[in-house]
């Protein structure tokens, strides 16, 4: 009566579910389609309580179905994650998840996996599996959060205003998008931001390619950030200025890029790692961009050929309009977040 596919096979990703906003027919359940379930009826007509728990829910999905006799349906179960459990899981954990179908209060069909949970701050950014790809770039943007505590900090110390009311003409507001960089930049500098060379990837194929993802809060809480957590806090304060930006992946390290006029897809792109050992000064923005240039003129053949995983770019702005949410967003409160100061 049961059949349960889960993407990856054995492996749960909680950012994955928490960055999707709800997708398909809201009659399926409205979850990621990362968690299947197939529920067959071989009886007469009944009416089924579907059921989906496992450790690091705050409580387990359930769905209501009515079949007919003989019919099918799927259910995408939408999974309520904790995220506050979800950070303090340092590394992937194996348990059950368990799917059940109730009748009249009796469990007449159930199935249980042995899966591995991985934490919060796990990215799977691709799959290959069964001579497929699958690519999920897009969830490097869920930890771009422009709401973060750490995003209200940086702009109060640095005394920045949001977006302006009104359209700017062009060169202005090229001018104030620069201007807006290279206050966040002084103001991660002033802060003592210092870059970490830790290794970030977790998975490097060739089945799953994942890796550390820190929120913006942790990163600036900590005070040290490989390149990709900095370039998420830098495009996470821009966002929230109305600043539009994208995230360069290439093998080994990360760049954060902020289009100076999005209508001729002119760009900046920012070299984080030169955070470290600089003064907040006009100079060490200015050194900050002419590296990221030449690092990112360096991908550019290979990412116009899509020479995926290894190089990748996320639009934080399309990635929202497909539906990729902050994480915090999806988790459905921020109760739990440290102050972020």
């Amino acid at each position: 009566m049961l059949e349960v596919a889960l993407t990856p096979p054995g492996e749960l990703y909680p950012a994955l579910d928490l960055s999707q906003a709800p997708r398909g027919d809201p009659m399926l359940g409205g979850g990621s389609g990362l968690l299947r379930v197939m529920v067959r009826n071989h009886g007469e007509a009944a009416t089924l309580r579907l059921r989906v728990d496992s450790a690091g829910l705050r409580m387990p999905a359930g769905f209501d179905l009515t079949l007919a006799s003989g019919e099918q349906r799927i259910w995408w179960p939408r999974l309520d994650w904790d995220a506050a459990a979800l950070r303090s899981l340092a590394a992937p954990r194996r348990q059950d998840l368990r799917i059940s179908a109730e009748a009249g209060g009796v469990v007449v069909a159930s199935e249980r996996l042995d899966v591995r949970l991985h934490g919060l701050d796990e990215a799977l950014y691709y799959v290959r599996s069964d001579g497929q790809s699958v690519d999920l770039a897009g969830i490097f943007a869920a930890y771009v959060d422009p709401h973060s505590p750490a995003v209200d900090a940086i702009l109060a110390r640095a005394g920045l205003d949001a977006a302006p009311q009104h359209p700017l003409p062009a060169a202005a507001e090229r001018a104030r998008r620069l201007a807006l960089a290279a206050a966040v930049w002084g103001e991660l500098v002033r802060r003592g931001l210092r870059y970490s060379a830790d290794v970030l990837a977790l998975e490097s194929g060739p089945r799953l390619y994942s890796q550390r993802v820190q929120l913006p809060e942790q990163t600036w809480q900590l005070g040290s950030a490989h390149c990709l957590d900095a370039s998420v806090l830098i495009a996470s304060v821009l966002e929230r200025l109305g600043v539009p930006t994208f995230l360069v992946l290439v093998p080994g390290h990360a760049l954060v890029g902020f289009y100076v006029d999005a209508a001729r897809r002119e760009a900046e792109v920012i070299e984080t790692t030169l955070l470290a050992g600089r003064d907040a000064s006009a100079g060490s923005f200015a050194a900050a961009l002419a590296a990221g240039r030449a690092r990112y003129r360096l991908a550019l053949p290979h990412l116009a050929a899509g020479a995926r995983p290894g190089h990748m770019v996320i639009d934080v702005s399309a990635a929202r309009a497909y539906g990729i949410m902050p994480l915090a967003v999806g988790a459905g409160s921020r109760d739990d977040r440290p102050p972020g100061d």
